[in-house]
């Protein structure tokens, strides 16, 4: 979630502090990257969550198991890290290349954790049937046979570049910079 806040923080443009006369953390396109970052962050792991939560916690805990704290302490961490996010690439916006370089290593980062851990995600099911070798693969060989997270992950992964794309043009229009 931090490199969302990121991306978000340094792609969306918005008013000088100047020009509003408010912090930045109190102006509406703040809000905006926001609601977009959690819609996009927060609401496809819920949902994704209710289809599978084994597969959400990538097998490594049993979801029958999880308690009621831990679930609120996620839930809130999302957002507090896509605001971390969000703050990161406000404050530093004076050094871009900075700001880009933590992306950069963030998305490699991210890259390096599903290249090891590719079959936790790649395979759905439950830990049992995922340690038995039942669970069932995202994409079969027939483009027909698609599990329902990847249905989820297209549709979301298509709006939020549709929505995206519209934020950064009306800000780019509106702000110039």
């Amino acid at each position: 979630m931090p490199v969302v806040g990121m991306l978000l923080g340094i792609s969306i443009r918005r008013p000088e502090k100047s020009q509003t006369g408010k912090p930045w953390f109190l102006d509406s396109w703040f809000y905006y990257r926001f609601v977009f970052g959690s819609l996009f962050g927060y609401g496809t792991a819920v949902v994704c969550y209710l289809i599978a939560p084994d597969w959400m916690w990538m097998y490594i805990l049993d979801s029958r198991h999880v308690s009621w704290p831990l679930m609120v302490y996620v839930s809130v961490m999302y957002h507090v890290l896509l605001f971390a996010g969000l703050l990161i690439a406000e404050t530093m916006l004076a050094y871009r290349r900075l700001v880009w370089g933590g992306i950069w290593l963030l998305l490699a980062g991210t890259t390096l954790i599903c290249v090891v851990w590719f079959s936790r995600l790649w395979f759905v099911g439950t830990v049992s049937e995922f340690y038995r070798g039942l669970a069932v693969p995202l994409i079969q060989k027939s483009p027909f046979h698609v599990h329902a997270i990847g249905i989820i992950m297209i549709i979301v992964i298509f709006l939020g570049i549709c929505v995206f794309t519209g934020m950064y043009r009306t800000s780019k229009q509106a702000f110039g910079r």
